[in-house]
């Protein structure tokens, strides 16, 4: 009698972990399950910090807008920097480095 005590209890605990199991892998492996919750929180992730890279290249922008209709220094500077412009009579000297190759 005491043997099947056992044998009972063995099986139930079995039975209990084969249930465990199957639940744990159902969790992990079905099209909602933990593996692609984690990637798409990877994902999440990525895009957030895209957002806020974004953001601040758009805020850089708007104050160089903003710089650029109230300083007309800094409209001459941008014409003279970026697209070199000049005045009459003026030359352009265009300096270019030499790459140090180590």
């Amino acid at each position: 009698m005491k043997l099947s005590k056992y044998n009972t209890r063995k099986n139930r605990f079995l039975a209990y972990v084969a249930i465990f199991l199957i639940v744990l892998a159902l969790l992990a492996f079905n099209e909602n399950g933990l593996i692609k919750y984690f990637s798409l929180k990877s994902s999440v992730n990525e895009l957030q910090e895209e957002i806020a890279q974004r953001e601040k290249k758009i805020e850089d922008m708007k104050k160089e807008i903003d710089s650029l209709k109230t300083n007309p220094n800094k409209k001459e500077e941008v014409a003279r920097e970026k697209y070199l412009m000049r005045k009459p009579g003026e030359k352009i000297i265009i300096v270019k480095e030499k790459e140090v190759n180590d």
